[in-house]
């Protein structure tokens, strides 16, 4: 509808998820953790509220009655793979890098019965390293070299559903993220 990007409306399973201050998500939800997404844009209905300018909603995973697993690894390995281009691209913070950008990523999730048909569980873990190299060049200094930096992100999330009537239950979530971002 025209709105600014910062006034879009995220939820977590219907909840509040916004950083108030720059208008974006509060916590970066891992995929692992992750069922269904919806975005709904202009003409939704009143009762999701908030905003006019769209609503990101993600509903989180849960557990069955089977116990189910997942792990996962995946990398970029950095110059080994990489095409000369002269355009910098962005790592997750929003820095310029140059070619040699390293990413690796690794996470597991888990989810089970507690006890069967009535309480559900499932855990996910996922951590993304970062290797880059960021080139610092002053003229005025005579300056020109590649300084290397490294980003980690921490992902852990936490779900328990407690079924008590084929018409009502509840959940109990929990999410913690860490961040630690070289900015040389």
């Amino acid at each position: 509808n025209g709105l600014n990007g910062i006034y879009t409306n995220y939820l977590i399973d219907g909840m509040d998820n916004n950083e108030r201050f720059l208008g974006n998500v509060k916590f970066n939800t891992p995929f692992g953790f992750t069922d269904k997404l919806t975005v709904l844009t202009n003409n939704y209905s009143v009762e999701y509220g908030n905003t006019s300018a769209g609503i990101v909603n993600l509903t989180t995973r849960s557990g069955t009655n089977d116990l189910s697993a997942e792990v996962f690894y995946l990398t970029r390995p950095g110059k080994l793979t990489d095409a000369a281009s002269k355009f910098a691209t962005l790592d997750l913070s929003g820095n310029q890098v140059k070619d040699g950008f390293q990413r690796q990523q690794a996470g597991f999730g888990v989810g089970g019965a507690l006890v069967k048909d009535k309480t559900f569980f499932y855990v996910n873990y996922e951590q993304t390293f970062d290797v880059k190299d960021n080139l610092l060049n002053v003229p005025e200094l005579g300056v020109n070299e590649i300084v290397t930096g490294k980003n980690n992100f921490s992902y852990l999330s936490g779900k328990i559903d407690q079924y008590w009537s084929n018409k009502f239950h509840s959940s109990l979530r929990a999410n913690y993220g860490s961040f630690d971002i070289d900015r040389q």
